[in-house]
């Protein structure tokens, strides 16, 4: 799977494709919708890092041993 995301230079992640304008997009946007657009970048930056598919993560979570996990 291509990665998606990219990590800025303040630790936060960043649509690859949109690098260039990123800036340009974040001045449109209210501080909380800034603030929620970070927070699900960097979500999908972390499931990113774990380097499993969909599926992968779908099917350990299916044999895990832990209650509602």
């Amino acid at each position: 799977m291509d990665r998606l995301t990219e990590i800025d230079e303040f630790g936060n992640a960043d649509i690859i494709a949109l690098s260039d304008v990123m800036p340009e997009l974040y001045a449109e946007l209210s501080f909380s919708e800034a603030n929620a657009l970070t927070n699900a970048l960097n979500r999908l930056a972390a499931y990113e890092d774990t380097g499993l598919a969909p599926e992968e993560i779908i099917k350990l979570k299916q044999n895990s041993m832990i209650p509602g996990a």
